[in-house]
Protein backbone atom coordinates (compact mmCIF):
# COMPACT_ATOMS: atom_id res chain seq x y z
CA UNK A 1 0.00 0.00 0.00
CA UNK A 2 1.54 3.65 -0.93
CA UNK A 3 2.76 5.27 1.86
CA UNK A 4 1.70 8.62 3.17
CA UNK A 5 5.04 11.08 2.31
CA UNK A 6 5.16 14.29 3.85
CA UNK A 7 5.66 17.80 1.40
CA UNK A 8 7.15 19.84 3.97
CA UNK A 9 7.18 23.38 4.11
CA UNK A 10 8.07 25.10 0.51
CA UNK A 11 11.50 26.51 1.92
CA UNK A 12 12.49 23.51 3.08
CA UNK A 13 11.85 21.91 -0.34
CA UNK A 14 13.34 24.41 -2.36
CA UNK A 15 16.49 24.10 -0.07
CA UNK A 16 16.47 20.19 -0.57
CA UNK A 17 16.13 21.09 -4.44
CA UNK A 18 18.71 24.00 -4.27
CA UNK A 19 21.73 21.48 -2.20
CA UNK A 20 21.10 18.55 -4.33
CA UNK A 21 21.93 20.48 -7.76
CA UNK A 22 24.99 22.12 -5.78
CA UNK A 23 25.94 18.41 -5.12
CA UNK A 24 25.89 17.68 -8.62
CA UNK A 25 28.16 20.53 -9.90
CA UNK A 26 30.47 19.75 -6.68
CA UNK A 27 30.58 15.72 -7.67
CA UNK A 28 31.21 16.95 -11.30
CA UNK A 29 33.64 19.51 -11.14
CA UNK A 30 35.60 16.68 -8.42
CA UNK A 31 35.26 14.75 -11.17
CA UNK A 32 36.23 16.85 -13.82
CA UNK A 33 39.54 17.75 -11.51
CA UNK A 34 40.33 14.23 -11.45
CA UNK A 35 40.13 13.51 -15.19
CA UNK A 36 42.13 17.03 -15.76
CA UNK A 37 45.30 15.58 -13.86
CA UNK A 38 44.96 12.80 -16.10
CA UNK A 39 45.03 14.98 -19.25
CA UNK A 40 48.08 16.43 -17.93
CA UNK A 41 50.19 12.72 -18.40
CA UNK A 42 53.25 14.16 -21.05
CA UNK A 43 52.94 12.55 -24.32
CA UNK A 44 55.79 12.43 -27.00
CA UNK A 45 56.44 15.55 -28.61
CA UNK A 46 56.49 16.50 -32.69
CA UNK A 47 59.95 17.44 -32.32
CA UNK A 48 61.19 13.84 -30.37
CA UNK A 49 59.42 12.02 -33.02
CA UNK A 50 61.66 13.94 -36.00
CA UNK A 51 65.01 13.12 -34.12
CA UNK A 52 64.28 9.66 -33.88
CA UNK A 53 63.20 9.31 -37.57
CA UNK A 54 65.52 11.77 -39.23
CA UNK A 55 68.42 11.64 -37.18
CA UNK A 56 70.07 14.83 -34.88
CA UNK A 57 73.19 15.34 -37.67
CA UNK A 58 70.98 16.31 -40.28
CA UNK A 59 68.32 18.46 -38.43
CA UNK A 60 71.83 19.74 -36.32
CA UNK A 61 72.65 21.02 -39.70
CA UNK A 62 69.72 22.34 -40.95
CA UNK A 63 69.52 24.56 -38.01
CA UNK A 64 72.68 25.68 -38.35
CA UNK A 65 72.37 26.75 -42.03
CA UNK A 66 68.96 28.76 -40.88
CA UNK A 67 71.40 30.77 -38.07
CA UNK A 68 74.04 31.70 -40.94
CA UNK A 69 71.24 32.70 -43.28
CA UNK A 70 70.18 34.99 -40.61
CA UNK A 71 73.14 36.42 -39.51
CA UNK A 72 74.22 36.85 -43.26
CA UNK A 73 70.94 38.72 -44.00
CA UNK A 74 71.50 41.07 -40.72
CA UNK A 75 75.17 41.84 -41.78
CA UNK A 76 73.60 42.66 -45.17
CA UNK A 77 71.00 45.08 -43.32
CA UNK A 78 74.22 46.54 -41.39
CA UNK A 79 75.75 47.30 -44.61
CA UNK A 80 73.18 48.67 -46.76
CA UNK A 81 72.27 51.40 -44.16
CA UNK A 82 76.26 52.31 -43.78
CA UNK A 83 75.78 52.88 -47.52
CA UNK A 84 73.26 55.12 -47.25
CA UNK A 85 75.05 57.09 -44.61
CA UNK A 86 78.02 57.31 -46.91
CA UNK A 87 76.06 58.25 -49.85
CA UNK A 88 74.54 60.79 -47.55
CA UNK A 89 77.95 62.09 -47.06
CA UNK A 90 79.01 62.25 -50.45
CA UNK A 91 76.46 63.93 -51.46
CA UNK A 92 77.26 66.84 -49.17
CA UNK A 93 81.12 66.78 -49.80
CA UNK A 94 80.51 67.49 -53.89
CA UNK A 95 78.07 69.89 -52.99
CA UNK A 96 80.38 71.61 -50.64
CA UNK A 97 83.46 71.00 -53.60
CA UNK A 98 80.90 72.72 -56.67
CA UNK A 99 80.39 75.80 -54.55
CA UNK A 100 83.92 75.93 -54.10
CA UNK A 101 84.67 75.64 -57.77
CA UNK A 102 81.89 78.38 -58.61
CA UNK A 103 83.50 80.62 -55.86
CA UNK A 104 86.90 80.09 -57.59
CA UNK A 105 85.42 81.42 -60.85
CA UNK A 106 83.85 84.30 -59.73
CA UNK A 107 86.98 84.87 -58.22
CA UNK A 108 89.37 84.34 -61.52
CA UNK A 109 86.56 86.25 -63.21
CA UNK A 110 86.77 89.34 -61.08
CA UNK A 111 90.65 89.17 -60.96
CA UNK A 112 90.94 88.24 -57.12
CA UNK A 113 93.10 85.55 -55.63
CA UNK A 114 91.62 82.68 -53.95
CA UNK A 115 92.80 82.16 -50.40
CA UNK A 116 95.34 79.43 -48.77
CA UNK A 117 91.62 78.77 -46.39
CA UNK A 118 89.31 78.16 -49.58
CA UNK A 119 92.34 75.90 -51.34
CA UNK A 120 92.75 74.25 -48.33
CA UNK A 121 88.65 74.05 -48.00
CA UNK A 122 88.54 73.01 -51.38
CA UNK A 123 91.45 69.65 -50.90
CA UNK A 124 89.76 68.51 -47.57
CA UNK A 125 86.17 68.25 -49.21
CA UNK A 126 87.66 66.31 -52.27
CA UNK A 127 89.61 64.06 -49.94
CA UNK A 128 86.48 63.36 -47.99
CA UNK A 129 84.33 62.41 -51.24
CA UNK A 130 86.93 60.19 -52.50
CA UNK A 131 87.51 58.38 -49.10
CA UNK A 132 83.47 58.36 -49.28
CA UNK A 133 83.88 56.88 -52.78
CA UNK A 134 86.03 54.45 -51.95
CA UNK A 135 84.05 53.02 -48.45
CA UNK A 136 81.04 52.95 -50.33
CA UNK A 137 82.63 50.55 -52.71
CA UNK A 138 84.40 48.45 -50.25
CA UNK A 139 81.08 47.81 -48.83
CA UNK A 140 79.45 46.92 -52.59
CA UNK A 141 82.35 43.94 -52.32
CA UNK A 142 81.07 43.08 -48.64
CA UNK A 143 77.75 43.10 -49.64
CA UNK A 144 78.22 41.11 -52.85
CA UNK A 145 80.26 38.22 -51.01
CA UNK A 146 77.35 38.01 -48.58
CA UNK A 147 74.48 37.86 -51.18
CA UNK A 148 76.97 34.86 -52.83
CA UNK A 149 77.13 33.41 -49.77
CA UNK A 150 73.22 33.76 -48.66
CA UNK A 151 72.90 32.26 -51.73
CA UNK A 152 75.23 28.98 -51.74
CA UNK A 153 73.29 28.57 -47.81
CA UNK A 154 70.19 28.61 -49.32
CA UNK A 155 70.90 26.41 -52.06
CA UNK A 156 72.03 23.58 -49.45
CA UNK A 157 69.03 24.20 -47.21
CA UNK A 158 66.80 23.88 -50.50
CA UNK A 159 68.33 20.61 -50.82
CA UNK A 160 68.47 19.59 -47.48
CA UNK A 161 64.30 20.56 -47.54
CA UNK A 162 64.29 18.44 -50.30
CA UNK A 163 65.05 15.43 -48.90
CA UNK A 164 63.00 15.80 -45.43
CA UNK A 165 60.39 17.08 -47.30
CA UNK A 166 58.98 12.97 -48.04
CA UNK A 167 60.10 12.45 -44.45
CA UNK A 168 58.44 14.40 -42.71
CA UNK A 169 55.59 12.48 -44.20
CA UNK A 170 56.81 9.70 -42.54
CA UNK A 171 56.65 11.36 -39.13
CA UNK A 172 53.78 13.06 -39.69
CA UNK A 173 51.66 9.78 -40.07
CA UNK A 174 53.47 8.21 -37.12
CA UNK A 175 53.29 11.15 -34.78
CA UNK A 176 49.40 11.10 -35.68
CA UNK A 177 50.01 7.18 -34.89
CA UNK A 178 51.77 8.03 -31.12
CA UNK A 179 49.18 10.86 -30.01
CA UNK A 180 46.03 8.83 -31.22
CA UNK A 181 47.34 5.89 -29.21
CA UNK A 182 48.48 7.93 -26.24
CA UNK A 183 44.46 9.67 -26.52
CA UNK A 184 43.40 6.36 -26.47
CA UNK A 185 44.65 5.39 -23.37
CA UNK A 186 44.10 8.53 -21.95
CA UNK A 187 40.53 8.01 -22.72
CA UNK A 188 40.52 4.09 -21.16
CA UNK A 189 41.78 5.52 -18.38
CA UNK A 190 39.05 8.35 -17.52
CA UNK A 191 36.61 5.76 -18.61
CA UNK A 192 38.41 2.94 -15.97
CA UNK A 193 37.94 5.23 -13.67
CA UNK A 194 34.35 6.75 -14.49
CA UNK A 195 33.24 3.24 -15.12
CA UNK A 196 33.12 2.73 -11.19
CA UNK A 197 31.17 5.38 -10.06
CA UNK A 198 28.61 4.96 -12.91
CA UNK A 199 28.01 1.53 -11.95
CA UNK A 200 27.25 2.40 -8.14
CA UNK A 201 25.30 5.44 -9.38
CA UNK A 202 23.02 2.67 -11.29
CA UNK A 203 23.36 0.43 -8.42
CA UNK A 204 21.50 3.56 -5.99
CA UNK A 205 19.17 4.16 -8.66
CA UNK A 206 18.12 0.71 -9.13
CA UNK A 207 17.75 0.02 -5.78
CA UNK A 208 17.87 3.21 -3.19
CA UNK A 209 15.22 5.26 -5.74
CA UNK A 210 12.36 5.03 -3.83
CA UNK A 211 13.84 6.04 -0.43
CA UNK A 212 14.40 9.68 0.88
CA UNK A 213 17.38 9.80 -0.42
CA UNK A 214 16.56 10.00 -3.94
CA UNK A 215 17.44 13.37 -4.80
CA UNK A 216 20.46 12.81 -3.87
CA UNK A 217 21.20 9.52 -6.41
CA UNK A 218 19.68 11.65 -9.17
CA UNK A 219 22.49 14.37 -8.33
CA UNK A 220 25.13 11.87 -8.32
CA UNK A 221 24.05 10.03 -11.18
CA UNK A 222 23.46 12.86 -13.43
CA UNK A 223 27.19 14.38 -12.78
CA UNK A 224 29.05 11.40 -13.64
CA UNK A 225 26.62 10.48 -16.36
CA UNK A 226 27.56 14.00 -17.44
CA UNK A 227 31.05 13.53 -17.38
CA UNK A 228 31.14 10.02 -18.82
CA UNK A 229 29.57 12.01 -22.00
CA UNK A 230 32.19 14.89 -22.03
CA UNK A 231 34.84 12.35 -22.21
CA UNK A 232 33.26 9.91 -24.92
CA UNK A 233 32.94 13.27 -26.96
CA UNK A 234 36.59 13.98 -26.10
CA UNK A 235 38.49 11.15 -27.16
CA UNK A 236 36.49 9.09 -29.21
CA UNK A 237 35.60 10.05 -33.64
CA UNK A 238 31.73 11.40 -34.11
CA UNK A 239 31.48 8.09 -36.24
CA UNK A 240 31.77 5.88 -33.18
CA UNK A 241 29.81 7.86 -30.69
CA UNK A 242 26.34 7.99 -33.09
CA UNK A 243 26.74 4.06 -32.55
CA UNK A 244 27.11 3.85 -29.05
CA UNK A 245 24.09 6.44 -28.59
CA UNK A 246 21.97 4.29 -30.89
CA UNK A 247 22.98 0.74 -28.74
CA UNK A 248 22.23 2.80 -25.91
CA UNK A 249 19.00 4.02 -26.56
CA UNK A 250 17.86 0.89 -28.16
CA UNK A 251 19.14 -0.24 -24.15
CA UNK A 252 16.74 2.09 -22.72
CA UNK A 253 13.76 1.51 -24.93
CA UNK A 254 13.84 -2.41 -24.76
CA UNK A 255 14.42 -1.62 -20.84
CA UNK A 256 11.46 0.36 -20.82
CA UNK A 257 9.29 -1.68 -23.06
CA UNK A 258 10.52 -4.75 -20.19
CA UNK A 259 9.01 -2.40 -17.42
CA UNK A 260 6.01 -1.71 -19.13
CA UNK A 261 5.22 -5.17 -20.03
CA UNK A 262 5.61 -6.55 -16.24
CA UNK A 263 3.72 -3.84 -14.68
CA UNK A 264 0.84 -4.69 -17.29
CA UNK A 265 0.85 -7.98 -16.36
CA UNK A 266 1.93 -8.14 -12.55
CA UNK A 267 1.63 -4.76 -11.21
CA UNK A 268 2.46 -3.13 -8.64
CA UNK A 269 -0.20 -1.95 -5.41
CA UNK A 270 0.95 1.37 -5.23
CA UNK A 271 0.36 1.65 -9.47
CA UNK A 272 -3.06 0.14 -8.85
CA UNK A 273 -4.16 2.15 -6.11
CA UNK A 274 -3.50 5.05 -8.52
CA UNK A 275 -5.47 3.32 -11.61
CA UNK A 276 -8.59 2.32 -8.57
CA UNK A 277 -8.79 5.95 -7.56
CA UNK A 278 -9.15 7.55 -10.74
CA UNK A 279 -11.45 5.21 -11.96
CA UNK A 280 -13.82 5.86 -8.80
CA UNK A 281 -13.67 9.56 -9.73
CA UNK A 282 -14.49 9.50 -12.64
CA UNK A 283 -17.17 6.94 -11.88
CA UNK A 284 -15.96 3.90 -14.11
CA UNK A 285 -15.14 0.40 -13.68
CA UNK A 286 -11.46 0.09 -12.43
CA UNK A 287 -10.89 -2.92 -14.19
CA UNK A 288 -12.83 -2.69 -17.58
CA UNK A 289 -13.54 0.98 -17.58
CA UNK A 290 -17.34 0.69 -17.92
CA UNK A 291 -19.43 3.40 -16.40
CA UNK A 292 -20.29 2.62 -12.93
CA UNK A 293 -24.43 2.84 -12.77
CA UNK A 294 -25.37 2.17 -8.87
CA UNK A 295 -27.48 4.49 -6.78
CA UNK A 296 -28.50 7.97 -8.36
CA UNK A 297 -25.89 7.21 -11.53
CA UNK A 298 -28.33 4.62 -12.81
CA UNK A 299 -30.46 7.46 -14.32
CA UNK A 300 -27.66 9.60 -16.23
CA UNK A 301 -28.00 8.64 -20.09
CA UNK A 302 -25.57 9.60 -22.49
CA UNK A 303 -23.27 12.69 -22.41
CA UNK A 304 -25.82 15.90 -23.50
CA UNK A 305 -28.43 15.00 -21.03
CA UNK A 306 -29.82 17.45 -18.24
CA UNK A 307 -28.02 16.76 -14.89
CA UNK A 308 -30.71 15.33 -12.57
CA UNK A 309 -32.13 17.17 -9.88
CA UNK A 310 -32.14 16.06 -6.05
CA UNK A 311 -35.56 15.34 -5.67
CA UNK A 312 -35.84 13.49 -8.69
CA UNK A 313 -33.85 10.57 -7.44
CA UNK A 314 -34.25 11.59 -4.03
CA UNK A 315 -35.97 8.48 -3.24
CA UNK A 316 -33.99 5.95 -5.62
CA UNK A 317 -30.66 6.27 -4.37
CA UNK A 318 -30.22 3.87 -2.21
CA UNK A 319 -26.51 3.01 -1.27
CA UNK A 320 -26.13 -1.33 -1.28
CA UNK A 321 -23.20 -3.35 -2.85
CA UNK A 322 -22.58 -2.72 -6.37
CA UNK A 323 -20.58 -4.97 -9.17
CA UNK A 324 -19.97 -4.11 -12.63
CA UNK A 325 -22.44 -5.33 -15.15
CA UNK A 326 -19.39 -5.92 -17.62
CA UNK A 327 -16.73 -7.57 -15.95
CA UNK A 328 -18.33 -8.77 -12.76
CA UNK A 329 -16.11 -6.98 -10.63
CA UNK A 330 -17.17 -6.52 -7.25
CA UNK A 331 -16.93 -2.66 -7.12
CA UNK A 332 -18.80 -1.53 -3.88
CA UNK A 333 -19.44 -3.78 -0.76
CA UNK A 334 -20.46 -3.38 3.01
CA UNK A 335 -17.29 -2.38 5.45
CA UNK A 336 -17.16 -4.50 8.53
CA UNK A 337 -16.56 -1.73 10.94
CA UNK A 338 -19.69 0.50 10.06
CA UNK A 339 -21.83 -2.25 7.71
CA UNK A 340 -21.89 1.07 5.38
CA UNK A 341 -21.33 0.52 1.88
CA UNK A 342 -17.73 1.46 0.99
CA UNK A 343 -15.68 0.99 -2.26
CA UNK A 344 -14.16 -1.89 -2.31
CA UNK A 345 -11.20 -1.51 -4.30
CA UNK A 346 -10.12 1.21 -2.16
CA UNK A 347 -7.91 1.48 1.19
CA UNK A 348 -10.19 3.12 3.74
CA UNK A 349 -14.07 3.25 4.01
CA UNK A 350 -15.33 7.11 3.43
CA UNK A 351 -17.58 6.79 6.45
CA UNK A 352 -15.53 5.27 9.32
CA UNK A 353 -12.16 5.66 8.02
CA UNK A 354 -11.26 2.20 8.72
CA UNK A 355 -8.27 0.63 7.08
CA UNK A 356 -8.37 -2.91 5.44
CA UNK A 357 -5.98 -4.77 3.54
CA UNK A 358 -5.64 -3.40 -0.17
CA UNK A 359 -7.69 -5.70 -2.32
CA UNK A 360 -5.97 -6.50 -5.72
CA UNK A 361 -9.08 -7.15 -8.62
CA UNK A 362 -9.26 -10.33 -9.20
CA UNK A 363 -9.49 -9.77 -12.98
CA UNK A 364 -6.15 -8.30 -12.91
Amino acid sequence: METKKHKGHFLHRFLIGFFSILLGFLIFWLLGFLLNDIENTPSISYQQVEEETIGKAKLGELERIQNQLREIAFSVQNQQQRQNILKQSTQNSQQTMNQLLELQKLNIQKGIKTTESERNSFLESQKIFLDNQKQFQDLNSEITKLNEKQQSLEQAQNEIQKELKNERKVIQKKYDSILSEHNFKLAGLKIAILLPFLLLALFFFLKKRDTIYVKMIYAFGIAVFAKFAFVMHDHFPTKYIKYILIVAAIGVVIRALIYLLKMLSKPKKDWLLKQYRESYEKFLCPTCDFPIRRGALKFLTKKGSKPLVKTEFENSAKDEPYNCPSCGENLYEECENCNKVRASLLPFCEHCGTNTNFRVSANV
